[in-house]
């Protein structure tokens, strides 16, 4: 509610506050400014070539219907013509062009007529001529030739040139306020995600999550999955468990496989069918161990794309070097911490 206050003759009347500057300023930014500025001078440049294009062509049909008027009243002009020995009517030439100029003043147009022949229409273009009712102070000399039997006419027409601000209009300013207006909701100060940008050197804490639900792999806090078959998906989540009980152990998948590390695979497989994903018998996870190896690296290679950092700690490592597949290479995840992975669904 607004507040009341008592005026001289106590009256209440509703007190107003001022406006906030501060809240005017964070709602307006240099964005609305820079739109504002920028359409408005390209609505105004558009604008004044528009103007300019179609006052350049009612202009030449003004001169155009004038010379066609002259030239249908030239018969009946009395103008001076050395080859027939005629001196002509000055009177009647001046009466005739200061009717016509009246007539163009009363029908709004931009030209008049200066001279026909050596006879002067005297005009004062400072306050005959006329454009669309305001009164120009520039105009400029047109200069035409008339065609008669044995005879050229010169016809010398006055143009009005319109000044500045008769090419500038309020209209664009109009609608560059309008289209502010509308764009105004896109170019809101926008607050920037802290969890979207990370400080120079602050690294991103890494969690595995495995989904027995959902049969596939993902990082905590994000959308992004990758799915897993049955059994590498058992194997791995068996393996993460082993290893987080056994930091030191050593697994070789030329060499027997530890009683334990299979029994969580098979636990796993039998919750896969609990949850309804399977209905097959118990895979043998002992035999075909670089293929299902080769699955799980695969599923974090795409997992794991922006973080190659994190393949560290999750990662089965490969064999390496010549001959290295025959050797009893560990492929442990000897790098585990106990926050780094979870299993949703066990």
């Amino acid at each position: 509610m607004q507040s009341l206050y008592l005026n001289a003759l106590g009256m209440k009347l509703p007190r107003f506050k001022r406006p906030q500057l501060g809240a005017l300023k964070n709602t307006l930014s240099y964005a609305h400014l820079l739109l504002l500025v920028g359409s408005f001078v390209a609505l105004q440049l558009a604008y004044f070539f528009g103007s300019s294009l179609q006052r350049e062509f009612n202009l030449e049909r003004s001169i155009l219907a004038v010379e066609n008027r002259v030239s249908l009243d030239l018969p009946r002009l009395s103008l001076p013509n050395p080859a027939l020995n005629m001196a002509g009517n000055p009177a009647q030439v001046h009466a005739y062009l200061e009717k016509l100029n009246e007539l163009l003043v009363a029908q709004n147009l931009s030209v008049r007529v200066s001279s026909l022949q050596q006879f002067d229409a005297q005009l004062r273009f400072e306050s005959e001529m006329r454009l669309s009712g305001q009164v120009s102070h520039s105009h400029r000399i047109v200069e035409r030739q008339l065609q008669l039997p044995g005879q050229v006419i010169s016809l010398k027409l006055g143009i009005c040139e319109p000044s500045l601000w008769q090419t500038i209009s309020v209209y664009p300013l109009f609608f560059a306020l309008l289209l502010v207006f509308f764009l105004s909701p896109y170019l809101q100060r926008k607050p920037l995600a802290i969890a979207a940008t990370l400080a120079p050197g602050a690294s991103q804490h890494i969690a595995l999550v495995l989904d027995l639900e959902n049969k596939c792999i993902a990082l905590r806090d994000t959308d992004y999955k990758v799915e897993l078959a049955n059994k590498p998906l058992c194997f791995y989540a068996a393996l993460l468990n082993y290893c987080q009980q056994n930091p030191r152990v050593r697994l070789c998948q030329h060499a027997i496989l530890p009683d334990e590390l299979l029994h969580l695979a098979n636990q796993y497989f039998m919750r896969l069918v609990a949850l309804g994903h399977t209905i097959r018998k118990r895979p043998d996870f002992d035999t075909n161990l670089e293929k299902t190896l080769s699955e799980i690296r695969a599923a974090l290679d795409e997992l794991l794309i922006d973080y190659p950092e994190a393949k560290a700690a999750f990662y089965p490592p490969k064999a390496l070097g010549e001959g290295s597949r025959s050797k009893m290479h560990n492929f442990a995840l000897v790098k585990l911490a106990a926050g780094d992975w979870e299993i949703k669904g066990k």
